[in-house]
């Protein structure tokens, strides 16, 4: 045996969908989602190839908002394949919309990997700055 330690190779992962948000969309994307986050604790998401809904349903299941977000409304709208939902906690999700001055465009990835899926926040920010 030699003394050098495998190293894993590195995950690869396949974009299943992609979400563009300009500047204009930004602030009502993010002030619909903070709306989703006093509703319930967890975002359901679903994505269809012409539209893609966001859902909140409170802890005791008797009160729940919805919106619908046309194909339009992105500034890029790159469809799945096949329906894609998720669940995800509504706190994590809206930390991505906290100091938006310097953003210009946001860009949401929905990946999967070998054993997981992902979602990205690319944020673009003046001067070219990305934050991932």
């Amino acid at each position: 045996m030699s003394g050098a330690a495998a190293v894993a190779p590195p995950s690869q992962t396949q974009t299943l969908c992609t979400l563009a948000l300009d500047k204009t969309a930004i602030r009502v994307f993010g002030s619909i989602t903070q709306f989703l986050g006093k509703v319930g604790a967890y975002l359901f998401i679903e994505i269809v190839e012409h539209e893609c809904t966001f859902r909140s349903l409170n802890d005791s299941s008797q009160s729940f908002a919805s919106c619908k977000f046309d194909r339009a409304f992105f500034s890029r709208f790159v469809p799945p394949e096949t329906t894609i939902r998720c669940k995800i906690p509504l706190k994590n999700f809206i930390a991505g919309f906290k100091n938006l001055r310097t953003v210009y465009s946001i860009e949401l990835s929905f990946e999967q990997g070998a054993v997981e899926s992902i979602l990205v926040f690319k944020l673009l920010r003046d001067l070219g700055v990305v934050k991932k």
